[in-house]
């Protein structure tokens, strides 16, 4: 019975270096993962008006391209160019393209928003990792044993709160936490049930791991070093200008051919 009790302790101490060290591992998460939509939109911020500009003159040399290709067909079949018909085929066909057009203006857009957000002091920046802290040692799902519905809704409202760095929601929350909430303490001990804890915690610390390895070297997080060097930025910005007096170039010629095709044709956007 001693010889259960030393393991039973000895289960229960493993148990809760554990769990440290899953918070730790689920914050380095949730910091990579804020960190990440900070990333995003300085990216599009930086970039998104210029692939903007780059993507419609893309988009509309498909279009010519495209165009062509079906008044020649008329041609070939001397018959008279549907023009109305074209369009509607046209718009059918880049309509995908003209989707991602406008995602790529919605998230200039929103990442303008973005940055017009106002930033939070060092010490309100602290305030809010020490609340988040606090709560998720108390009662994040995956080391709380007695996790229910009230819980569940405490920590949504502080995981949604940390991520946005709301600092007066997660005031809201620690209030909550200490003034209403009732912690229960898991009576379940047993040296299987601690074992069984103990190989369920480390297989959640490996998978939040891995998903971190992989946020750091998948995008946005791997601009993160193109974002921080102006060096880096004018470059690419040079590359993206170039492509677009390429496409330019490009898109003139293509008008020219339509022109020899249709007199008729009036010039279109670009």
């Amino acid at each position: 019975m001693i010889g259960e009790n030393l393991l039973v302790k000895e289960r229960e101490e493993e148990l809760n270096n554990l769990k440290e060290m899953f918070l730790i591992v689920y914050k380095e998460h949730e910091d990579l993962s804020k960190e990440c939509v900070v990333l995003y939109n300085r990216y599009n911020l930086v970039f998104g008006k210029i692939f903007y500009d780059r993507y419609l003159l893309y988009t509309e040399i498909l279009r010519f391209k495209r165009k062509i290709e079906l008044y020649q067909s008329y041609l070939n079949r001397e018959e008279e160019i549907d023009k109305n018909l074209v369009e509607v085929i046209l718009n059918s066909e880049l309509k995908e393209y003209e989707e991602k057009l406008a995602k790529i203006l919605e998230e200039y857009r929103l990442a303008e928003e973005f940055n017009r957000l106002p930033l939070l002091s060092k010490n309100e920046i602290y305030e809010v990792k020490r609340i988040y802290l606090k709560i998720a040692k108390r009662i994040h799902p995956d080391i709380d044993p007695n996790f229910n519905e009230i819980k569940k809704d405490l920590w949504q409202k502080t995981l949604n709160a940390y991520k946005l760095n709301d600092l007066e929601t997660l005031r809201e929350c620690e209030y909550i936490l200490d003034n209403f909430l009732h912690l229960e303490e898991s009576k379940e001990n047993e040296l299987d049930n601690l074992d069984q804890e103990i190989e369920k915690l480390k297989s959640k610390i490996e998978k939040l791991q891995n998903r971190n390895n992989y946020i750091v070297n998948t995008f946005p997080y791997d601009q993160k070093e193109l974002l921080n060097n102006s060096t880096l930025i004018d470059e690419k910005l040079l590359e993206v200008k170039a492509d677009i007096e390429l496409f330019r170039e490009n898109l003139g010629n293509l008008e020219k051919r339509l022109k020899e095709i249709d007199p008729d044709y009036e010039k279109e956007i670009c």
